[in-house]
């Protein structure tokens, strides 16, 4: 059991316990009427205390637990028109129904074939629970209502049922009250249980990182691999490079949009004398197809700025999507309309953006 996940089956008047692979409940736990009636708790600290005592034989410390609600204890309405308008009207109506303060009311909202699907139920039932198993020093994964799985009746789980859930961890996630709690109450950080809140840190802290990490990862990467590439070879490859002829240049803007990144003719200059800096320019580009690209200095070795000019038929999605792309990679980047040139694009590289 010590490393197989457990499932607590939350209903109107009990709970039960599952393990993973094992076929019907190990335990359950039934409410006596004067702590628990109608999904509400009548005394808190009877409640607790008697999940504390429940839970303490049946859970072993880093146990990673999922609750699981049912349907008596869930309120749920699918809204099918797309339109916002009725949407919020059809959320609030739906809010105004559940028998609930709204201080203990948890809703999720799921996107399905069928239109929006709300569900609701009382979060001081499973907090209450999560806070219990958090003191065995184990956690709650995942708080989910049952009926997402196809689960609609409040009889017991079959083994089926359990590995349905466990071996979709996208569902658990889009329908997890903890993770739409969260970001919707303002007041979770105060009820959750603590694992819960240092788990949501640690997983931004990871999230920010990662983002930060691939945003330089492709330009570094490049620059490191081509740092051989000098200045003079940039020279030699621009001096052979063929040049365009009249009739080249004199295509019509119809025919520009319709010629793919491979045709564009891109001229890169290194605008900053650090040797190597329109190669891997170059190499980044070649990795969006990109690839009839010229090499060469300019003469002003101590630009700041980048240029980058454009033919005016040139495709205005490529233009959007290069300057983002130069804009990720360099502090200041000026945009221009290129006028006579045998290039439909051209760049002046400057300085880049400190990591």
């Amino acid at each position: 059991m010590f490393n197989k996940k457990v499932i607590l089956y939350l209903k109107r008047d009990s709970v039960e316990l599952y393990i993973e692979n094992i076929e019907g409940p190990k335990n359950r736990l039934s409410f006596p009427p004067e702590i628990l009636k109608y999904e509400e708790i009548l005394d808190e600290a009877k409640f607790e205390s008697t999940i504390a005592s429940f839970l303490q034989k049946e859970i072993a410390p880093n146990q990673k637990v999922t609750i699981l609600l049912s349907p008596d204890i869930l309120f749920q309405k699918t809204i099918s028109s797309p339109d916002k308008t009725i949407q919020e009207s059809e959320i609030k109506k739906f809010t105004d129904e559940i028998p609930f303060d709204a201080s203990k009311t948890a809703t999720i909202k799921l996107l399905t074939t069928d239109g929006l699907n709300l569900i609701a139920t009382n979060k001081k039932l499973y907090l209450s629970i999560a806070t219990s198993v958090e003191k065995l020093n184990s956690q709650v994964e995942a708080v989910i209502p049952s009926t997402i799985f196809g689960i609609t009746k409040n009889q017991e789980l079959a083994k089926n049922d359990i590995a349905q859930i466990l071996k979709n961890p996208k569902l658990v996630n889009a329908s997890n009250f903890l993770l739409a709690q969260a970001e919707t109450d303002p007041q979770f950080d105060q009820e959750a249980p603590k694992s819960f809140a240092k788990s949501k840190k640690n997983i931004m802290l990871i999230f920010f990182a990662v983002l930060i990490i691939v945003a330089g990862i492709s330009f570094v990467f490049i620059k490191q691999k081509k740092q051989a590439v000098s200045s003079e070879k940039e020279t030699e490859i621009i001096q052979v490079s063929p040049m365009p002829s009249p009739a080249e240049e004199s295509t019509t803007a119809a025919e520009i949009e319709e010629i793919s990144k491979d045709n564009l003719k891109i001229q890169i200059l290194n605008g900053t004398g650090i040797a190597g800096q329109a190669q891997d320019l170059a190499d980044l580009l070649s990795l969006d197809n990109f690839t009839n690209i010229s090499l060469g200095n300019s003469e002003n070795k101590q630009d700041t700025r980048t240029t980058v000019s454009f033919k005016e038929n040139v495709a205005a999605t490529i233009k959007s999507s290069l300057v983002q792309k130069l804009e990720e990679i360099f502090e200041i980047v000026q945009i221009e309309t290129l006028q006579e040139s045998g290039f439909d694009i051209e760049i002046t590289t400057g300085k880049l953006k400190t990591p």
